[in-house]
């Protein structure tokens, strides 16, 4: 997440930001963006400027490791919206002191439950939100959802579960936005959903929580924002630039026009001798890129594809591919590739490679690795190509490897 301290500081998301709060008239959202790309930032935006007939609560949910206690932290949160619901609110309490939980404050914590009862407690308070609510639309932001999915389907397994609690908070979720009318949602989270469901699938349970979101990306920042937002961070760090606007230019560029590293570039350059030059920025970030401590944690991006992509396929020599190894030489290849690949390029590399030859096998890795942001896709003259999805990762690859 940004370092942003006020919400007037965010920069070039107004747009999206009206875009959201149309969606939210009818829909609940799914958020997706690589991280760092400034989603925490738009919800806390959302959160502190609610648009007119709208009711908003933010949840960072990042902590929460079991369905009680996000049953605990929504219910912190959100049980101020009940307003004057006090038989709902009373029972609630009366449960709470039934089960030995606590409520210090604003504070509640849930022992732990049977499912059924965490799911009445989640009901009846939604319920008592929702009456108070009365014309209004209610908005809940689930910050670090997946992540929080994640945690809830690990422990679950560690302590020799089935796995399938964390697929019964998404069901619940989801059956309360078809009970409420007036109730939103949306979910965030720098790891993709579809990590999450492609779990659940694999066990006899159908999983489809998620068929009545709408998918929205957070993109980089405009050039123009993305240049505005520099030449900002610049002068707030004390850069003397030789010419200002090439130097916020060029910061904005190799930043891919990333909130959070144009802000870490820009810091980076405060301790450069002044004044700064359009050169000194790629010495600046190159520098950064190859040191061991590893500080934007660039590193992340390639360890954790062995975590996202297990498991192997049979290549037409009949030998085992490793499906992070044909993920990692799709990225290279394109890390490599002075423009845009098509789908038969890709294939012809991999048959060359790993003596793959299943184009539906390829297709499938190229939308898992869309999905998770390393890649974008394209339509050029009616086909469709790929290429890496910012530059600092292009820059970063070649770099260390």
């Amino acid at each position: 997440m940004s370092k942003i301290t006020s919400l007037a500081d965010v920069v070039g998301r107004d747009q999206l930001i009206k875009k959201i709060w149309r969606v939210l008239e009818k829909n609940s959202i799914v958020m997706t963006a690589e991280r760092r790309f400034g989603k925490t930032t738009i919800l806390r935006k959302l959160n502190g400027e609610p648009k007119d007939g709208f009711q908003v609560v933010f949840f960072d949910l990042e902590g929460c490791e079991t369905p009680e206690e996000f049953l605990g932290h929504f219910a912190s949160r959100a049980i101020g919206l009940a307003g004057k619901q006090e038989k709902v609110l009373a029972g609630i309490r009366s449960f709470l002191m039934k089960i030995g939980g606590t409520q210090i404050g604003n504070l509640i914590k849930f022992p732990q439950l049977e499912p059924d009862d965490w799911k009445l407690v989640y009901r009846n308070l939604v319920e008592a939100i929702s009456k108070s609510a009365g014309e209004k639309n209610v908005v809940f932001l689930f910050d670090e959802l997946p992540y929080m999915l994640q945690l809830i389907e690990a422990n679950e397994r560690k302590n020799g579960g089935s796995g399938l609690e964390a697929l019964s908070v998404l069901n619940e979720l989801r059956a309360s936005r078809f009970s409420h009318d007036n109730i939103r949602m949306i979910y965030s989270g720098s790891l993709g959903l579809h990590h999450i469901l492609n779990s659940l699938r694999n066990t006899d349970v159908s999983a489809e929580p998620l068929n009545d979101l709408v998918m929205i990306e957070v993109p980089p920042l405009d050039p123009a924002f993305g240049k505005e937002l520099a030449i900002r961070e610049l002068a707030e760090n004390g850069v003397i630039a030789c010419e200002s606007h090439d130097v916020a230019a060029e910061v904005s560029r190799l930043s891919g026009e990333v909130p959070f590293y144009i802000e870490r570039i820009s810091a980076k350059l405060a301790d450069s001798v002044q004044p700064v030059s359009s050169k000194e920025v790629g010495r600046v970030v190159d520098r950064v890129l190859t040191e061991a401590k590893d500080e934007w944690q660039m590193r992340h991006f390639q360890s954790r594809i062995s975590d996202y992509y297990p498991g192997s396929i049979e290549g037409a020599d009949g030998r085992a591919i490793a499906r992070a190894d044909l993920a990692n030489e799709i990225i290279t290849s394109l890390v490599h590739a002075e423009e845009p690949l098509g789908i038969g390029a890709i294939l012809n590399q991999m048959k060359s490679r790993y003596s793959l030859n299943s184009k539906q096998v390829l297709l499938e890795m190229l939308r898992l690795l869309e999905l998770d942001h390393y890649l974008v896709s394209e339509l050029q003259n009616e086909s469709k190509t790929y290429r890496l999805a910012f530059p600092l990762l292009k820059r970063w690859w070649i770099l260390n490897n």
